[in-house]
């Protein structure tokens, strides 16, 4: 006798198919449209565009959060509780997870990464800057360009401030030019000094080194300098040394 043939089942007319019962094991397998639905247009159900076996994955899977993709995610779906907050950390060979850890923000302004120690892996993890690998651009700088560096006096906390700010802080240092003079004889001292100011400053000293004071120190014009010593017919102790100098970068006060 020929081979009873396997059976299938249709439920509704070819034009209306509603499911399809397969059997197996003795037990109806029904293929049927999602019963919470409500279809509101023809829908169209297509597999996979893949020309290999598909299987579908039961909705206890999907709950039970199904992740057989890649190696790393599952372990990432497998061993951090979910409720927890940080940043999951790769290994370099991407074959082991290092576990969760947490990123806060530091005194100085910069981040501490933290070792959560999730899934057994330990050590906390330090990020730098490395200034070799910033870029260098060779724009002009501009007045509103910034720089940032770290306040020791404020617990090294970083500060900002523009190439304008930087400029108004620094104070010229005062250019500041001499000329000697040497006084052997007679009251009185003509020094030309031709510094183009009366911004000068006058020392008289003796050749033993001390310093000596006269009745005038008078500044004729903005290059010349009369000394005058009432009562003294030749310096004392001579000769005496005329020292000028000229504060021409001093500033104004």
């Amino acid at each position: 006798m020929p081979a009873t043939p396997s059976k299938m089942k249709m439920f509704g007319s070819f034009q209306r198919l509603v499911s399809i019962l397969f059997r197996k094991n003795g037990y109806n397998q029904t293929l049927l449209p999602n019963q919470t639905v409500t279809y509101t247009a023809d829908r169209v159900i297509e597999l996979p565009a893949v020309d290999v076996d598909c299987a579908l994955i039961s909705e206890a899977q999907v709950a039970d959060g199904y992740q057989p993709l890649a190696q790393i995610l599952t372990g990432v779906t497998s061993g951090v509780d979910p409720t927890a907050t940080g940043v999951m950390v790769v290994r370099q060979n991407g074959t082991q997870l290092p576990g969760l850890r947490f990123i806060l923000p530091t005194g100085n302004g910069g981040l501490a990464v933290l070792d959560g120690n999730v899934d057994g892996y330990t050590g906390d993890i330090s990020l730098g800057l490395a200034f070799n690998n910033l870029s260098a651009s060779f724009d002009p700088l501009e007045l509103t360009d910034k720089f940032i560096w770290g306040d020791v006096s404020d617990s090294e906390n970083p500060k900002q401030a523009t190439l304008q700010q930087l400029s108004d802080l620094i104070v010229p240092a005062p250019v500041v030019s001499g000329k000697y003079f040497s006084w052997t004889t007679g009251d009185v001292k003509v020094c030309e000094h031709n510094f183009g100011t009366k911004n000068v400053i006058v020392q008289i000293y003796d050749y033993a080194g001390n310093t000596i004071y006269v009745e005038t120190v008078l500044r004729n014009d903005i290059n010349n300098v009369t000394l005058v010593a009432v009562g003294i017919t030749d310096p004392v102790g001579g000769p005496w040394t005329v020292l000028i100098t000229s504060g021409a970068g001093f500033v104004a006060g």
